[in-house]
């Protein structure tokens, strides 16, 4: 009932009639006997924080100002019943009527007060499609801006709040995409040799970017099967890429002939999957694939049928499909991503794969090319009464400059099945190889739909930043920016999605690439399966922001394979050492280009670079001058 008052705007002698009626100190954890007692802690606190608001709104629109600043006191601060990272609700709301409260007297704080709110943002966005068009006009009334069109909501936003960071255009439309293209899946490659990164959508639409910044599609659909995703790689190792599609009934390679597309195409008929990456298991150069088995939905049984994962031998540039796996991979368990890094540290690529369906995930490691599993790596979930999670797009990075990888994963984790579900999970390995659960400490919020979890450096501080999508219609994405290298500070992540302009709805797959090679890291961002609100390619502002710029590297690797896929690059500034891996995929078969991007700040003195491998071989040399493309070549 609050909610139905604060969003269609009734009359405020109707919401004091009703509210008069409601308790407003809505205890944290009310007995029901329809709900379990986690679900309906998430619920009553939720009902909590609406109420308070509400409650207070009612005050302040009464010229009760006092009353008002004491309930958002409450809300604000907690009480003896504080929001935290894992409730379903934000601070939104309060926010708002915070901002309400202000007006007219003072349109600045108010402005302040919904310019905080809209980059808090809420779980389906019903407050922020009403307030969006509200702190526009009231921002252009105040600065006299009324007939100002070109200056955007994001914009205006980050002049209230004094943000003067690195931030992201959306220049879908003017680089020859459009957003009536309803994509989910988005992978980084060189189709050509002009080393700017090409775009492949869905495994079917390839996208060859040009010197001014704009694309220019090659083709609409490469094969003869509707594509749902693909990768790039040199699967021939010839030394141009080529491409592995997943269809719908068929999957298989596109070969680069000088730019030209050439379908093989490979009937896999009943088999469907989601997920796939790259693996040079025996460290020859010529990468396998692991391709995950996910599901096939039937409406009249409502049911599905999953499908075993697949691990695709590479014979000198012919791949065929095999089962060459440990049996815990065949369980027809729906595969929702896959992600490839040397996860133990022994200089091997190993595999974590993300399962879906409240199914545990499972990690193969490489021991001399035969994939093991290692059942009790905490990677794989919390069981909670005999579930798990579901489990989407995984990344691997090093998110604290350790040296040691981490690992952010994805889940969905609906309400009502809270008790026995994982949320997120974002893993920092300890100096014991342990990975130890720590979304919460790290300042990561909860939401019931992410579908992927990833790391790339937006601000090019050196630090590597999170970006989670969330799938479903008006839920949002998250970038959350690291404020220390340090894994035990309470909260070294904030949240910056709403004044970066990278706040986006119903998101699913996406990838970071600096396309136009200005030495900063743009996102390609695929929507959801169900909604689809069209694909979106962002650029990062960063190089042309007067306030913040970064001094930067671009590392292409030539080694077994042409392109180093598997290799391991790190780049040494200093006491200073950042970590990347040439990407075969990860997530919800996502890609970044095959090159390492590393940022350093303002700091211009020499980096030191080491390659080391897939085969072990390690290749170190020192780069004097920044803001470079440098070509790595191991003997």
């Amino acid at each position: 009932g609050s909610w139905y008052w604060l969003y269609y705007d009734l009359p405020v002698d109707s919401a004091a009639r009703w509210m008069s009626g409601v308790d407003a100190n809505v205890p944290a954890y009310w007995p029901h006997e329809c709900f379990s007692k986690e679900r309906w802690s998430l619920e009553t606190h939720g009902l909590w924080v609406d109420t308070r608001s509400v409650y207070a709104l009612v005050h302040a629109l009464q010229g009760n100002v006092g009353a008002a600043e004491e309930l958002l006191h409450e809300v604000f601060y907690g009480g003896e019943n504080p929001l935290t990272l894992d409730d379903y609700k934000t601070e939104m709301i309060a926010h708002y009527v915070a901002g309400i409260a202000s007006l007219p007297q003072d349109t600045a704080a108010a402005l302040q007060a919904f310019a905080h709110a809209l980059n808090n943002g809420e779980t389906r966005d019903r407050l922020g499609q009403k307030l969006r068009p509200m702190f526009h006009d009231i921002y252009n009334a105040k600065y006299g801006a009324r007939h100002d069109t070109t200056t955007s909501i994001d914009e205006k936003k980050r002049g209230v709040l004094a943000y003067y960071g690195s931030y992201f255009s959306d220049v879908t439309d003017s680089v020859g995409f459009t957003t009536s293209l309803r994509r989910s899946h988005v992978a980084w490659g060189f189709w050509n040799s002009d080393n700017l990164a090409d775009l492949l959508i869905d495994g079917r639409a390839l996208y060859v970017a040009r010197q001014d910044g704009s694309f220019e599609l090659i083709a609409h659909e490469l094969s003869t099967d509707k594509g749902r995703s693909g990768l790039f790689c040199d699967i021939d190792n010839d030394g141009d890429m080529d491409i592995f599609y997943i269809g719908r009934e068929r999957h298989g390679v596109i070969r680069n002939n000088n730019g030209v597309p050439t379908d093989e195409t490979i009937e896999m008929g009943n088999y469907a999957s989601e997920a796939a990456a790259w693996i040079d298991l025996n460290a020859d150069g010529y990468p396998e694939l692991y391709q995950g088995g996910y599901e096939k939905w039937n409406n009249a049984t409502m049911s599905s049928t999953a499908f075993g994962d697949l691990l695709w031998e590479n014979n000198k540039g012919v791949l065929t499909p095999t089962k060459n796996l440990p049996a815990v991979t065949q369980m027809r368990v729906p595969t929702r991503g896959v992600v490839v890094d040397d996860i133990d540290g022994d200089g091997d690529q190993d595999i974590i794969v993300s399962s879906y369906r409240l199914k545990p995930n499972v990690v193969l490691l490489n021991n001399n090319g035969v994939l093991e599993v290692h059942a009790t790596s905490t990677l794989i979930g919390i069981r909670q009464q005999g579930s798990y999670g579901h489990s989407a797009g995984a990344d691997v990075g090093d998110l604290n400059n350790d040296g040691l990888v981490d690992v952010s994963i994805a889940n969905v984790a609906h309400p009502r099945y809270i008790d026995f579900s994982n949320r997120t999970g974002l893993y920092v390995q300890d100096s014991t190889g342990e990975f130890v659960e720590s979304r919460k400490q790290l300042g990561v919020r909860f939401e019931e739909t992410h579908a992927q979890a990833g790391m790339f450096d937006y601000n090019g501080d050196g630090l590597q930043d999170l970006f989670i999508t969330s799938m479903y219609e008006f839920r949002r994405s998250f970038l959350y920016e690291q404020q220390s290298s340090d894994s035990r500070f309470p909260y070294p992540f904030r949240e910056v999605a709403g004044i970066t302009g990278t706040l986006m709805f119903d998101g699913y797959a996406w990838a970071p690439a600096d396309y136009d090679m200005d030495g900063d890291l743009d996102l390609a961002i695929g929507s959801g399966d169900v909604y689809r609100s069209g694909i979106k390619l962002l650029r990062n502002e960063l190089q042309q922001n007067e306030h913040e710029t970064a001094h930067y590297l671009h590392i292409r690797v030539k080694a077994e394979n042409q392109f180093g896929f598997g290799c391991i690059v790190t780049a040494t500034q200093g006491d200073h050492t950042q970590r990347q891996r040439i990407d075969g995929g990860f997530g919800i078969c996502s890609q970044r280009p095959p090159t390492a991007y590393f940022a350093f700040g303002n700091n211009t003195d020499p980096v030191e670079i080491t390659v080391t491998t897939p085969s072990g071989k390690v290749h170190t040399q020192v780069v004097d001058t920044l803001n470079a493309y440098v070509v790595v070549e191991v003997e």
